[in-house]
This record gives C-alpha cells, sequence and structure tokens, in this order.
C-alpha cells in the first residue's frame, strides 16, 4: 500500500471515529429553568442538567451508576416530578437489565429505591406518569413465573396498588385524570393486542379485541396494531392509533359504550409529504395531543386539537419538521403543562 493511500484509508477511519464518538443527548424533560436529561457526555449514559437558557451541564447521579440506552429500556427511562423536587428514575445492577424505581433529589445525589419490598424480585418498567399528582404506572415482571403486574405508586408515600396482572403482559395503555380508571393491554404477537378495563376484583370488561383463550381454531384474527391510546377529555373513549384503516397507521376512536368498534377520526392541517407511518400520539392538556410521523426517516411533530363529537384532529402548529428542525431524527419530546413549553432532543 502506498503512503497515499495509507492516509487516504486513515482520514475515512478518522471521519467515521467522529461521527462514533459524538455525544449523546436523550429524553430531555423540563423541570421549571432547568433541563433534565440523559447524556453520555461523562464517557458513559447518566443522568444530567442544564439551564434551558444554555449552561454547563451537571452531573446528577454518582459516576458509578451507568444508565441503559433509552431505547432498550421499555418505557421512560426516568420522569422528572416536579411536586416532590425529585426524580423517578429506572437502573438496573451492572448491566443485568432487571430494572429497579429510584429516587433521587433534582439537583442530584445518591438514588434511593423506591418502593423496594414489593420490586425487589421484579424486573420493571416506568410505563407513565401524571406529575400533577405524582402518580407513577409500573408493568413488574416476575423472576420465578410468566406474570406481569402493573401497579399505580404514589411518589409522595411509596403506597403501591395493583391494577391488574396478566401472563401475557398486562401493560398499562390508558389512565383516566383521577386514577380511578386504567385500560390495560396484552400482546400476543406484533401488533396483536386487546385492551380491556380491570375491575379490581380479579374480572375485565373486554373492550376491544379477542382473547387468547376465545379464539376459534382455523380462523384468522389479523392483527390491528393498536397503540397510543388515550382517555378522551368527556371520559367516554379512548383516541388512540391503530392499523385497522391503514397499515402505516391512522387515527380512531373507541367509545366505551360500543366496544370492539374503533371509529376512524380524521386529521387537517399536515404539512408533511413523503412515505413514512404514523407512530403515536401524546396528550398534552385537555383536547390537545402532539403527533409524530417517520416521514421518509425523519421526524415530524405535530400540535393537534381534537373534536370528540366531530371525531376530528385539527394540526395547530409544526413542533418538529420545518426550519432549523427540520430533515432530522427526535430522540425524546415532552410537554410541560404548567408552561406550555416542549423539550426535545433532535439530531
Amino acid at each position: 500500500m502506498s503512503a497515499t493511500a495509507g492516509l487516504k484509508q486513515a482520514s475515512r477511519e478518522d471521519r467515521i471515529e467522529s461521527l462514533l464518538s459524538a455525544r449523546l443527548f436523550l429524553e430531555p424533560q423540563l423541570a421549571g429553568e432547568r433541563l433534565i436529561f440523559i447524556s453520555s457526555i461523562s464517557g458513559q449514559l447518566s443522568l444530567h442538567s442544564m439551564d434551558v437558557g444554555g449552561s454547563v451541564p451537571e452531573p446528577l447521579l454518582p459516576p458509578r451508576i451507568a444508565l441503559q440506552n433509552p431505547e432498550l429500556v421499555g418505557g421512560y427511562s426516568f420522569y422528572v416530578d416536579p411536586r416532590n423536587h425529585q426524580i423517578a428514575l429506572m437502573i438496573d445492577s451492572d448491566g443485568d437489565e432487571n430494572y429497579k424505581p429510584f429516587l433521587v433529589p433534582l439537583d442530584g445525589g445518591f438514588p434511593q429505591p423506591l418502593a423496594s419490598e414489593f420490586f425487589r424480585d421484579r424486573r420493571s418498567h416506568l410505563l407513565d406518569f401524571d406529575p400533577k399528582a405524582s402518580v407513577a404506572y409500573f408493568a413488574a415482571e416476575s423472576r420465578e413465573e410468566s406474570l406481569t403486574t402493573v401497579v399505580r405508586v404514589q411518589l409522595e408515600t411509596g403506597e403501591v396498588e395493583t391494577v391488574g396482572e396478566s401472563k401475557y403482559g398486562a401493560f398499562l395503555a390508558a389512565w383516566s385524570p383521577d386514577h380511578t380508571r386504567a385500560v390495560l393491554a396484552d400482546g400476543y404477537t406484533v401488533g396483536d393486542t386487546i385492551l380491556y378495563e380491570p375491575d379490581g376484583q380479579g374480572g375485565r370488561k373486554l373492550l376491544f379485541g379477542t382473547p387468547l383463550e376465545d379464539r376459534v381454531e382455523g380462523t384468522d384474527y389479523p392483527p390491528q396494531g393498536v397503540r397510543s391510546p388515550h382517555y378522551v377529555e368527556s371520559g367516554n373513549g379512548l383516541l388512540l392509533v391503530s392499523s385497522v384503516v391503514e397499515d402505516a397507521g391512522s387515527f380512531g376512536f373507541l367509545a366505551f359504550e360500543r366496544p370492539g368498534e374503533i371509529e376512524p377520526v380524521a386529521i387537517e392541517g399536515i404539512r408533511h409529504e413523503g412515505a413514512g407511518e404514523l407512530e403515536g400520539l401524546a396528550h398534552l392538556e385537555g383536547d390537545r395531543y402532539s403527533i409524530q410521523y417517520n416521514i421518509d426517516g425523519c421526524s415530524w411533530a405535530y400540535e393537534a386539537r381534537f373534536d370528540e363529537p366531530g371525531r376530528h384532529l385539527s394540526v395547530e402548529r409544526v413542533v418538529v419538521g420545518e426550519g432549523d428542525l427540520s430533515g432530522g431524527v427526535l430522540h425524546g419530546l415532552q410537554y410541560e403543562e404548567e408552561s406550555g413549553r416542549f423539550a426535545l432532543a433532535f439530531c
């Protein structure tokens, strides 16, 4: 190999190495005038904070603690609890992926176990959190049998309440604003799920899909791709995304009084063009939702308002996809209701 060829090869390797060594800034959340996020700036994934207006990132955890890639955790890696000036955080033991919940002060410190007696022998996932009530929902997987239990935890007191359990997942799908009701999902294969509401006594009310034990041999049960369900403001049903109408995903409404029937929901005001899929939606406040698409490999996010009687979504603004926030991929989008601001990671 000539000296010139060797230099060209080294130059290509240097460019690749520089791309691979780029620091990660993932899953940001607002806490007043501070941003809390996961970053590899310390050489490993850990929790950091900085001023909203820009400042030097500050570590919030001891250096011996490394966090898992948020894409692999299954749920949230952390969630800010502003009412109690703390952060709920999922940590495993030296990469064994047996995650357990901990609490750490908003300014950083040593994580303290949350409800350790319940979570001790379980692999858990932080599924959702209500910052107004300081209520968190976890899926806790038994390490002794095929059983997942969904629990509702008061972060202020550590009180644990069982919502439901199943050997097919029992993942939280949606919860009512007053936390008196919840919808769970059992999953069999990709896109093949059922939705049901536990009755608190070991039974359930089926809302959508056919349970495995009720299926007739030889009958086809096509996957419906139901995802991202949310209680609507009236409490009369769920706004969700499914593949019932379009394989790439479309919006639908599931009324509690008509289980098994997903009504189509129209949307207007979309600005993107190209091919892709509807990734999901998240509830902001009232009748407002954020919507995310993957179009030609790039992220688009909108803020939209839902008209329940008209079964209609109206886009009010583009959050990601235009200007400086175009041609890239989202790695976290969070809304702070108190200030009306979004925090996002984009590359």
